[in-house]
């Protein structure tokens, strides 16, 4: 029976889970039934149950587990610390910051169903407008959901969460898609009780997507309003990623903003135009400061730069390490490297970006080299579940494909190597990924 092959795993936390409930020592009969209830709740989101898979139901009923988690982290919150930071944080704002505050927070203030954009190039502030505002919601008792298009946005907003699995979107959209969020959910339950929803990262997602949240708001709140009447604001500029489309052209990629798409229509925006980062710029380069590359990256988004064949732009002298290969590129970016200068601060300060995941995989390879210190090899599991196929694909052979959306089957550390780590929080809904660096704990 599944239920017996498993369940010493799967119960493994739930003593400890119980025990922080009150229950000082929990029996054997207590921790399953937690346990059980715990994958019935989680079952209950993909809307299975229990019986679908042959496990049996818990013999004690736990009533916190019968509460909304969802509901619960959104309410979360220090009121008076949030209102602190308030205070502090409206001194600070410019104009342009300014306005858009007011704009938002005057229609979350009168219950008026709006939906927003606050566009801006990197550094003008969003990030930091956009969690004023999510705190002026939250201090005054009210819930404000975050969501984001990319991992890292939701690492910059308080209580920012990935919108692909927070609000079920699906895989395949079409203009009359709806999300699968059933009346009696707890996230159903949530966005009832909720004043405000901030979209992060926007521009880079299909504006089927947004259509689709449309139609299931309304069909949630039962209000014929954009959004299901719920403030609604997002984000980011479209000079950053748009929307992609797998082998699509320059015309589905524009067709698929959000821009083109009927909601557009009642979309107030808000452009926040002076760059913080520049205001006080502290020269990294003695040639090129962060105002230079910023005034120039907005001409190249402007499409004001002289063009070489039509296709191709000259980069500033300032701008180009003369390099003969990506060996002499990393040595430039990572110099004095295999002396152990790998401390957080040098590592922070350098970054190198590639388009393609060949290209990071080789880079990684190459510094990695360069690290002093033994070299450890992680294999991934790949044992084969069908024999009777195991020769039709070797292993041998499967192991050397890089497959989009999927880690490589070799993982190669060293002491001091930076390491992404990504996890998957259920109760929550969401993606949250952290960086660190590894070391010895020997």
């Amino acid at each position: 029976m599944l239920w017996d092959k498993y369940k010493e795993h799967i119960c493994d936390d739930c003593k400890v889970a119980l025990q922080r409930c009150g229950i000082v020592e929990p029996s054997i009969e207590q921790i399953e039934s937690w346990a059980l209830h715990s994958l019935r709740d989680a079952l209950a989101k993909f809307s299975k149950t229990l019986e679908d898979f042959g496990l049996p139901t818990p013999s004690i009923a736990f009533d916190r587990l019968e509460t909304n988690c969802l509901f619960e982290v959104e309410c979360d919150y220090n009121v008076e610390v949030l209102q602190a930071e308030v205070v502090m944080a409206i001194e600070s704002l410019n104009d342009g910051q300014r306005a858009a505050y007011n704009g938002v927070i005057d229609a979350y203030a009168t219950h008026h169903a709006k939906v927003i954009f606050i566009d801006g190039l990197g550094g003008t502030g969003k990030t930091y407008i956009e969690n004023l505002i999510l705190n002026v919601v939250r201090s005054r008792g009210n819930i404000a959901l975050v969501i984001a298009s990319s991992g890292i946005a939701t690492l910059l907003l308080l209580g920012g969460r990935m919108a692909h699995s927070y609000l079920k979107i699906l895989i395949m959209l079409d203009c009359t898609s709806f999300y699968y969020i059933r009346k009696q959910d707890d996230l159903a339950v949530l966005i009832h009780q909720t004043k405000f929803i901030l979209w992060d990262e926007a521009p880079m997602t299909n504006k089927l997507a947004f259509e689709a949240v449309d139609r299931t708001l309304h069909d949630l709140t039962d209000r014929n309003k954009p959004f299901g009447g719920i403030v609604f604001v997002m984000s980011r500029d479209f000079y950053q990623v748009l929307p992609v489309i797998p082998r699509g052209s320059h015309a589905d990629i524009v067709s698929a903003s959000i821009k083109n798409s009927y909601l557009w229509e009642s979309v107030e925006v808000f452009h926040l135009s002076k760059n913080m980062r520049t205001s006080d710029a502290v020269v990294i380069h003695p040639d090129l400061g962060n105002r230079t590359f910023a005034d120039w990256l907005l001409c190249l988004g402007n499409n004001e730069l002289e063009t070489i064949d039509e296709d191709y732009i000259k980069c500033p002298d300032m701008m180009v390490l003369p390099l003969v290969d990506t060996q002499a590129m990393v040595v430039a970016i990572y110099p004095q490297l295999h002396e152990g200068h790998a401390t957080n601060e040098y590592l922070h300060e350098r970054a190198i970006l590639a388009p393609r995941n060949k290209e990071v995989s080789l880079i990684n390879v190459m510094v990695l080299s360069y690290l002093p210190g033994a070299q450890i090899n992680f294999l991934n599991a790949d044992s084969v579940k069908y024999t009777e196929v195991a020769n039709t694909y070797p292993s041998e052979f499967l192991n050397t494909l890089e497959v989009n959306g999927m880690p490589s089957h070799k993982l190669l550390l060293k002491i001091g190597a930076l390491v992404f780590c990504c996890v998957i929080l259920t109760h929550w809904l969401s993606c949250v990924m952290a960086r660190a660096s590894l070391f010895d704990a020997s």
